[in-house]
């Protein structure tokens, strides 16, 4: 799920076979940032493709303040031919899969040779715009990022991370157990990806974030 301009609001990962619609209200609910209420805001607009037109989704769409805008195949097409200047909403979340899926499967034109086989400090920072203007910081997520010896995201360490995030995920544990019996496989997992795949920022690093989301300036 992504915000009007393409940015990832919200990422659920699960199997191939699995349709997309299943994954609707744990997408909608996992979004990192703050929505404004329907009172102080404007109404917010929720684009989706065919797969998301019955009514069940609709109402998950409508239950948590969306309106939606389900196109059927090939209305977008027929508007293209009527207005040729006609562009469809959906493109930024196509742009934005596009371009992940160049970066994930080493495509030459999303490699970063000065970043060639090292371990690399990363911060996704979560804003609250209004337009173009930043209003405030929401969540900042520290994670590191392998690359291999051709400046491109080592494949094995990412595809170890997503494993490690799935056994994350909530289970069916606190249904299936009383609340005395500890759950040690998910500590572990954490306690594993926490130490090989996040990195805690010290003060300054952070300070330097807030001034470049705010002034400007270039974090060091």
């Amino acid at each position: 799920m992504v915000d009007g301009n393409g940015i990832p609001l919200s990422l659920v990962v699960d199997g191939a076979q699995r349709h997309d619609v299943k994954l609707l209200e744990p997408t909608l609910d996992g979004i990192v940032v703050d929505r404004p209420s329907e009172e102080e805001g404007p109404k917010q607009h929720l684009c989706g493709d065919k797969g998301y037109s019955g009514q069940p989704a609709q109402e998950s769409m409508q239950e948590r303040g969306y309106i939606p805008h389900v196109r059927q195949r090939g209305e977008e097409t027929e508007e293209k031919k009527r207005n040729p200047r006609y562009r469809t909403r959906r493109w930024v979340v196509e742009r934005t899969n596009s371009w992940l899926n160049r970066l994930l499967h080493f495509d030459r034109r999303e490699s970063f040779q000065q970043y060639a086989g090292k371990r690399v400090r990363c911060a996704m920072v979560f804003l609250e715009v209004a337009g173009r203007q930043v209003l405030a910081i929401s969540h900042i997520e520290y994670f590191l990022l392998q690359f291999n010896d051709k400046g491109r995201i080592d494949k094995k360490g990412w595809e170890k991370g997503m494993r490690l995030g799935m056994e994350l995920r909530p289970s069916l544990h606190d249904e299936q157990y009383p609340q005395q019996v500890i759950d040690a496989q998910h500590r572990f997992a954490k306690r594993r990806y926490e130490h090989e795949f996040k990195w805690n920022p010290s003060r300054k690093v952070e300070d330097a974030i807030v001034d470049f989301v705010f002034s400007g300036s270039h974090v060091s």
